[in-house]
């Protein structure tokens, strides 16, 4: 389901915390709840639709085609290189009507890729699931996967962030002396069988 599909009737509460109905139909996991965050869940609560009315309109209210997604789209690409720090300038220009508006214009490199389009955002929500810890098999019901080898491929797709979160796991198992725990007394003993082996082979 496109984000212009959302209704206010898919909004809504279950045990007192507010989840989004993603009214899906790609495959039979695609029908599920997602749960919205404090400040998307205060965005649409300002906005108050109504049952059937869509959350995101155009200016002149209505519903969202291709042609205004695409606009919609570069909007957020515009928004997105400013916040990562693109530097820019503000032009003032004059409209059919005769009056003196100012827009912010970018200049210089953008950060952003080139190739970004709205669905990568799915890739980070999963990939933030992963990093908060949440289980795969929940990742995988969030996300709508009907293969659990879709969501496999974001959890086992590590960067320099996991590799500093294992080595913490890894120094808090292990501490000097020869005390460990956690097992780690064993990895020790079994690397010092190997250096012991080693020499012998020598």
């Amino acid at each position: 389901m496109f984000f212009r599909e959302i209704q206010g009737r898919d909004i809504q509460t279950y045990d007192e915390r507010y989840v989004l109905h993603i009214r899906g139909t790609k495959n039979n996991r695609s029908d599920r709840y997602v749960p919205l965050d404090e400040d998307l869940r205060n965005t649409i609560a300002a906005i108050d639709p109504e049952p059937y009315e869509y959350i995101s309109v155009t200016r002149a209210g209505n519903k969202h085609d291709q042609q205004s997604f695409t606009r919609l789209t570069e909007r957020l690409r515009h928004d997105m290189n400013i916040a990562m720090g693109a530097k820019t300038k503000d032009i003032k220009y004059e409209t059919l009507s005769g009056q003196t508006r100012t827009k912010t214009e970018i200049y210089g490199p953008k950060p952003l890729a080139e190739d970004f389009v709205p669905y990568c955002l799915r890739h980070t929500y999963c990939t933030d699931l992963k990093d908060k810890g949440i289980d795969i098999r929940d990742a995988q019901y969030l996300m709508g996967h009907s293969d659990i080898s879709t969501t496999a491929n974001i959890y086992t797709h590590g960067n320099k962030d996991t590799a500093v979160k294992i080595a913490g796991i890894l120094d808090s198992q292990i501490t000097t002396g020869g005390t460990t725990v956690n097992g780690g007394k064993r990895h020790k003993n079994a690397n010092d069988k190997n250096q012991q082996a080693l020499k012998k082979a020598k």
